[in-house]
C-alpha cells in the first residue's frame, strides 16, 4: 500500500524533514528486498502545498527515491499532503494516476491521498479507485461522500483532504484512519506529530525513522487544526 503524511505548521525545515523521512520509509522497504521495486510505494509520489497565498501541485510517475524534485520554499501556514504510491494495478502507472487527485466545485478546491483500496465501478477502467473516490465526493460532498466510501471499502480508506474554501481562501486538511480488517492495523494506522513549529499526521512505518508519535483514533474525520 501507499506510504503519505501531511503537515500544517510554519517550517519549511520541518516539511523537508517529513519528505526525508517519507523517502527513508520507501528506501527501506526497497532495500529490504534487494533493490527490488515491484510491488514498493514507488509507482510515483507527488504534493499539494498551500501557503502564502499559492497553490502548489506537483505529481510524477518517478520514484520518490529517484526524483531530486525539491519542495518550493513557501511562507506563511503551509499546508501540505505528500504521498508515495504503491499501484495496485501496474499497468496504471505515471503522473497521470500519481496522487494527490483534485477536484473544484463551486465551493472549494480539494485535494485527496489515499492508502488502501476501494471497490472500484467498472465502468471506468483507465480511472482508479481514489480517483473514483474523489468523484463521489464531489458529489455528495465531504462528510456524506466518505460514509458511502467506508461501504465499499475492500482494505484501507486512509484519507488526506486538503480543501481551500473558493470565497475565503481559508484551508483545511481532515484525515480519516479506516481500514476493514484490524489485523491490519500495524500497516494502515495513520499516527500525529507535534513538532516545534506544527504538526504531522503520517503513515505508521514514518515513525521507524526519526519521528514520534500518537495513534490516529479510528474511523473518523478529523481536523488538523485541532492538532495545534
Amino acid at each position: 500500500m501507499c506510504r503519505m503524511l501531511a503537515y500544517v505548521g510554519r517550517s519549511n525545515d520541518e516539511l523537508a524533514g517529513l519528505k526525508k523521512a517519507l523517502k527513508a520509509t520507501v528506501r527501506a522497504e526497497v532495500d529490504g528486498t534487494g533493490r527490488t521495486y515491484e510491488g514498493k510505494c514507488v509507482d510515483g509520489w507527488g504534493y499539494a502545498l498551500v501557503a502564502d497565498g499559492r497553490i502548489v501541485h506537483y505529481r510524477t510517475g518517478m520514484s520518490i527515491l529517484d526524483d531530486n524534485h525539491e519542495f518550493p520554499e513557501m511562507n506563511g501556514i503551509i499546508y501540505a499532503v505528500v504521498h508515495a504510491r504503491k499501484a495496485s494495478n501496474r499497468e496504471m502507472v505515471g503522473s497521470r494516476f500519481s496522487h494527490p487527485f483534485t477536484v473544484s466545485t463551486d465551493k472549494s478546491t480539494i485535494f485527496m491521498c489515499h492508502n488502501g483500496l476501494i471497490r472500484v465501478d467498472k465502468k471506468f477502467p483507465n480511472v482508479i479507485d481514489t480517483e473514483q473516490g474523489l468523484r463521489v465526493i464531489e458529489r455528495r460532498g465531504v462528510e456524506k461522500g466518505i460514509e458511502m466510501l467506508k461501504g465499499i471499502t475492500e482494505t484501507g480508506l486512509n484519507l488526506f483532504i486538503l480543501q481551500v474554501d473558493r470565497d475565503t481562501g481559508k484551508t483545511s486538511i481532515r484525515y480519516l484512519n479506516f481500514y476493514t480488517d484490524s489485523s491490519s492495523s500495524s500497516y494502515f494506522d495513520l499516527f500525529f506529530s507535534k513538532l516545534k513549529d506544527g504538526v504531522a499526521v503520517v503513515s505508521s512505518s514514518l515513525l521507524d525513522h526519526g519521528l514520534d508519535g500518537k495513534r490516529v483514533e479510528y474511523g473518523k474525520l478529523l481536523d488538523m487544526a485541532n492538532l495545534q
